[in-house]
């Protein structure tokens, strides 16, 4: 008889562990299985993705702004300056000091925020002043170039004369140290580069800013039909210097944009300043079609030039 084969010994050559309770209801489960068992539970199973450990993630955020930061930089690039160099001239007379605060907070925003190159000079209050600003002048239009723009200045008492002649006064006495708006114009007409005027002060309506080269624009408080007590507040400097702070968080801009930017602050002046009156002042005491907020642009021709800031330094 042949011998009976032997399971027990493969048994004990490769012990199981009692069952558990577990693995007993889920053999049971299994015994009868389902065809869509298997894929389901394998579904069901699948860990989920681990999560990219912190360091990983870090660096690919930090990927990410840089990223950012080069698209931005490579578009800036694309957008050609208009110029290489700004400079800029801010004339007062040496006796006014009532314009010095401004003229010092002017100075620091287009000097820190801006990056240009500012000088101050004080008009000398003597016999013929005009010899004087003539050497100055002189020597900060010496510089100029087409890639060069350059901005002048000027806070001061100006009026319209009896010879229906533009002056610059350093008060409003008759005997007052003057210089003729006409002497001054002439120094920069032709100069190189393009010019940009600033002037809390008056300026001539109809006297064009002429010239062969270059753009010249100017940007003034009020005009000589206009009385600055017709328009009370604050100075034209004052928001100029607000416009200029609102503007440098942007792009480049053109100088009728900051020619309406300082108009759009004097009307929220002039507008709240009616509303403090409470019916007391007229709107036409403050502002109407012939007295548009007291701020005048001239401009040579149409095309604007822009305004810009540098970020590496000053220009010179």
């Amino acid at each position: 008889m042949e011998q009976p084969s032997q399971p027990s010994k493969k048994r004990r050559l490769m012990p199981k562990e009692p069952p558990s309770a577990h693995s007993s209801n889920h053999h049971n489960h299994n015994a009868n299985p389902q065809p869509a068992s298997f894929p389901i539970e394998a579904t069901q199973q699948s860990p989920a993705a681990p999560e990219a450990p912190l360091a990983e993630r870090h660096d690919f955020e930090s990927f990410a702004r840089h990223l950012q930061d080069a698209a931005m930089l490579i578009q800036r690039q694309t957008e050609r300056l208009p110029y290489a160099h700004v400079s800029v001239l801010l004339l007062r007379w040496e006796e006014d000091t009532t314009v010095e605060a401004d003229l010092g907070a002017l100075e620091t925003i287009l000097r820190d925020r801006y990056n240009y190159a500012t000088e101050c000079w004080n008009i000398p209050t003597v016999a013929n002043p005009s010899i004087k600003l003539g050497v100055q002048m002189a020597s900060f239009l010496e510089h100029g170039a087409p890639d060069h723009l350059l901005i002048i200045y000027y806070a001061g008492h100006g009026y319209l004369g009896a010879d229906n002649q533009l002056y610059w006064a350093c008060n409003t006495r008759d005997d007052a140290a003057k210089l003729k708006w006409d002497g001054v114009r002439c120094l920069f007409e032709d100069a190189q580069s393009d010019i940009l005027l600033l002037l809390d002060s008056c300026s001539a309506r109809d006297v064009p800013l002429s010239g062969s080269h270059g753009i010249k624009q100017a940007i003034a408080a009020y005009t000589p039909d206009q009385n600055p007590r017709d328009s009370p507040g604050r100075s034209f400097t004052y928001l100029l210097i607000e416009a200029l702070h609102k503007l440098s968080a942007g792009r480049i801009f053109s100088v009728k944009k900051l020619h309406d930017e300082v108009m759009s602050l004097k009307q929220q002046e002039l507008a709240s300043a009616l509303k403090l009156a409470n019916g007391n002042l007229e709107p036409s005491a403050l502002a109407g079609p012939d007295k548009p907020a007291a701020i005048a642009t001239r401009r040579c021709r149409w095309r604007d030039n822009t305004v810009q800031t540098f970020t590496r330094g000053p220009a010179h």
